[in-house]
């Protein structure tokens, strides 16, 4: 076979991923040993689809960031939603943070959480119909640890909020035992929310 017949493959999905990536940034998503996954591509012109992931990419299997989080031994987990939730609220001295990918909590993703925390604070967007997901995804991980509930204030996402307002919301919830979780409560930080990639 000649040797040409070797570098049109890679060639050619060298192409597809170009196209794929083109106008995008590229997100890896690693497994909990650190190792890339699968790459997502978010939009950097405000063009839709926000994000684009790989064909053979059906449901979550992975946490966004749960290598980094497992790395605090912390027993209590912040789950977000979207990457840039579980990038951003780090900054405001939470840690121990992982994003569902969507507005969806998957069983792969539901068991994992459950056999590496104690208990997790949801505080997925508060935009679109996140919040009405906000009471689903908290009974089922009610099922299997401890939960508390917050959302941010209407129509503002985790990575939107600035390093106060996170605060605001977040700490009185670390001061309450774990083994209490608290009401599903809403956020009412009035500091003025900045621009953030969601």
């Amino acid at each position: 076979m000649p040797e040409d017949s070797f570098r049109a493959k890679p060639a050619k999905a060298a192409k597809k991923t170009n196209e794929f990536m083109q106008g995008r940034i590229a997100i890896p998503v690693h497994n909990e040993s650190g190792e890339i996954v699968v790459s997502a591509g978010r939009s950097i012109y405000g063009r839709d689809p926000k994000y684009r992931f790989p064909r053979a990419f059906h449901e979550p299997v992975e946490l966004f960031n749960l290598h980094q989080a497992v790395k605090t031994k912390d027993g209590e987990v912040i789950v977000g939603e979207r990457f840039f939730d579980a990038l951003h609220v780090p900054q405001a001295g939470f840690p121990c943070v992982v994003a569902l990918i969507v507005a969806t909590l998957s069983e792969t993703q539901l068991n994992t959480l459950a056999g590496k925390f104690q208990a997790a604070v949801l505080m997925l967007d508060g935009d679109g119909p996140r919040p009405a997901a906000s009471p689903k995804i908290a009974g089922l991980l009610g099922r299997r640890i401890a939960v508390r509930v917050i959302t941010p204030l209407e129509r503002k996402q985790p990575d939107q909020l600035d390093v106060p307002a996170i605060r605001v919301l977040l700490e009185p919830e670390r001061r309450r035992p774990a083994n209490r979780p608290g009401p599903l409560r809403r956020g009412k930080s009035e500091l003025a929310p900045r621009p953030g990639w969601s």
